[in-house]
């Protein structure tokens, strides 16, 4: 509880203007090819079965205390949702358990923009050749 007071604590004006509790797709898709993070999909499953990301590990908010031994406390854990709000929740938890954690500042549409052909062979194209 006490590590939850200290995160509260220091959640002013200054740590959110800063920004460093979110990270952009474009960092995001960087640190996840280097597998240096966890993308932690927090939304419901039936959220989940309509639209997956194969390279995210979905755990639905109501299950991460009970699935938490799922993450590795190594990597840094980046949680997205539909609206921010559960992802935020998923934030505060895993910070107050110890996990280096950030929110996923791209929309779920916005996600989907890193995946357009034109942006994947633009940005990815050395993946693509052998």
């Amino acid at each position: 509880m006490e590590k939850l007071n200290e995160i509260l604590r220091s959640s002013d004006l200054e740590y959110f203007g800063n920004g460093k509790h979110k990270i952009n797709m474009e960092n995001t898709m960087m640190l996840y090819k280097e597998k240096k993070i966890v993308v932690l999909d927090v939304r419901s499953q039936e959220e989940h079965d309509y639209v997956s990301f194969g390279f995210a590990k979905h755990i639905p908010l109501h299950e991460l205390p009970d699935r938490l031994s799922e993450l590795s406390n190594d990597k840094l854990i980046v949680a997205f949702c539909t609206t921010a709000n559960r992802s935020a929740m998923a934030f505060t938890y895993l910070s107050a358990m110890g996990y280096d954690a950030r929110i996923l500042a791209d929309s779920i549409s916005g996600m989907a923009g890193y995946f357009k052909p034109g942006y994947v062979l633009k940005h990815h194209e050395s993946d693509f050749k052998g």
